[in-house]
């Protein structure tokens, strides 16, 4: 067990793809830069009382381009040592992109808190899968009462499935890894689906290689996200679609999307069930989360498919829009049905 106040690398996996293109080391340790779809990615727990001090280097070329670390909001600026190194403390978690001007091969940097609330491996409505490891599962069913848990430096490979479900936990800093779902019959492609489930929690976890939406929920009444990483590329690969639901509260996530990052629909059809009746959609709130869009979509919509009589009261506020590029908004409301669209407010934006 590490000691109080200690630094941990996440103990991924040797036999998950590592970056070619960059080094990281804290407090003078390497730790594993690793390698998906949309980016390149470390992590690492950062207590409470501890200082990181975090030195980025290529891991070939002899020089480092001009390097700026984002958000901007925290007054990052790394100092460079060298022409192949630069270096910038962190003295609580944040979630970064290390911005070395490649916007096809991206780098983040993931310090996160102490997990506080971790199962007991041996309960048995309890998913739990243990670090250093990847675990092949297929499809994935929760149901009512279970907790899916990844230890940090755990890969599942496979989808995440829920259906008319209560009291359901998603948990842990593992990742979920999307690439043994591409032509699965069936699954639309959906990493995470979750419908008509009540007292949903979804905190933690990295969702990589996705080939389509990554957290879809559908017909959810309050359901909770929290630091919630997603990182996909591609036409499709949506971050978080709330679907006919009400009473949403989204924090604290870091969305890195080919399409949409959160998106806000309504729909009154199931490829599956057919026809639905459709519910109003109200009462939605996404705060303090961290965009990147780089392709179709918008960092933050409204719409497009609004089947439902109305849509009001949502608000995004406290964001951080790191780059928009493609076609697509920072913002948008578009409305392609019939609903009435009403009381929807973007707060204290930073676009940068």
């Amino acid at each position: 067990m590490p000691s109080p106040g200690s630094i941990t690398p996440h103990p991924w996996p040797a036999a998950y793809p590592r970056s070619t293109d960059y080094q990281i080391a804290v407090n003078g340790a390497l730790v594993d830069v690793l390698r998906c779809q949309a980016a390149d990615f470390a992590a690492f727990t950062l207590p409470a009382d501890a200082t990181a001090t975090v030195e980025v280097s290529p891991a070939v070329s002899t020089v480092l381009p001009e390097t700026v670390i984002r958000p901007l909001r925290l007054g990052l600026a790394p100092s460079r040592p060298s022409d192949d190194r630069i270096s910038f403390s962190l003295h609580q978690p944040a979630r970064l992109f290390i911005d070395c001007g490649r916007r096809e091969r991206p780098l983040y940097l993931f310090a996160v808190t102490p997990e506080q609330e971790v199962p007991d491996p041996a309960d048995p409505s309890v998913h739990y899968f243990k670090a250093g490891a990847v675990h092949e599962v297929g499809e994935l069913t929760l149901r009512s009462g279970e907790t899916l848990y990844l230890e940090p430096g755990a890969v599942l490979k496979g989808w995440i499935r829920a259906r008319g479900a209560g009291r359901i936990r998603l948990a842990g800093q593992g990742i979920i890894d999307g690439s043994t779902l591409r032509g699965v019959p069936g699954t639309r492609g959906r990493l995470v689906y979750i419908e008509d489930c009540a007292n949903l929690r979804i905190k933690g976890l990295y969702l990589a290689n996705p080939v389509s939406w990554q957290c879809h929920l559908n017909r959810c009444p309050d359901p909770v996200i929290e630091d919630l990483v997603v990182m996909g590329r591609g036409n499709g690969t949506d971050g978080i679609d709330l679907v006919s639901c009400t009473g949403a509260r989204v924090r604290g996530c870091f969305l890195s999307c080919g399409d949409d990052c959160v998106a806000i629909k309504a729909a009154d059809w199931d490829p599956e069930r057919g026809p639905l009746p459709g519910l109003d959609v109200h009462d939605i709130v996404v705060e303090g989360c961290t965009l990147l869009n780089d392709g179709g979509g918008s960092n933050l919509e409204v719409g497009h498919e609004l089947r439902t009589a109305t849509v009001r009261d949502i608000t995004f506020r406290d964001c951080d829009l790191l780059h928009k590029h493609g076609h697509g908004s920072a913002f948008s409301i578009a409305n392609a049905a019939n609903a009435t669209v009403e009381n929807i407010t973007f707060e204290n934006m930073r676009v940068e």
